[in-house]
């Protein structure tokens, strides 16, 4: 488990870091996507850091951090990006939940995927456990 300043430090680092540069793009395997997108989402991914700073140094709950992401993600449109962008995003936002130790899986698969795909997964793990106790 990370300090609070080890979380704050790693979040600056995270808020120094060209996420969208076209090195990063072709570390996936992907065209780069527009100056003006790449733009967007590293303010976008910046803004989001500095809230998880401003409340890790209250010392927030892991409620209210996950609270955060939720936001940040609800300003977030996926229908904006292609889905390689969509699937940057979402890892992105995963390794900045891992730097403060949220789980938001379920938000991210929910976003990338749509509220019917989440609850399809719920009724299949629901039937799994029921099977496991017959």
């Amino acid at each position: 488990m990370l300090s609070k300043e080890q979380k704050i430090e790693k979040l600056g680092e995270f808020i120094k870091r060209d996420k969208f540069s076209e090195e990063a793009w072709n570390q996936r395997g992907l065209l780069p996507s527009s100056d003006e997108m790449s733009q967007e989402l590293n303010a976008f991914f910046n803004t989001t850091a500095q809230k998880l700073i401003k409340n890790i140094e209250k010392n927030s709950a892991s409620k209210t951090l996950q609270k955060t992401f939720n936001s940040q993600l609800a300003t977030l449109e996926n229908d904006d990006f292609d889905t390689e962008e969509n699937e940057f995003v979402c890892d992105l936002l995963y390794e900045l939940a891992s730097l403060v130790e949220v789980e938001i899986s379920e938000d991210l698969n929910k976003w990338l995927y749509g509220s019917t795909l989440d609850t399809i997964s719920y009724l299949q793990e629901m039937f799994e456990s029921q099977k496991k106790w017959k």
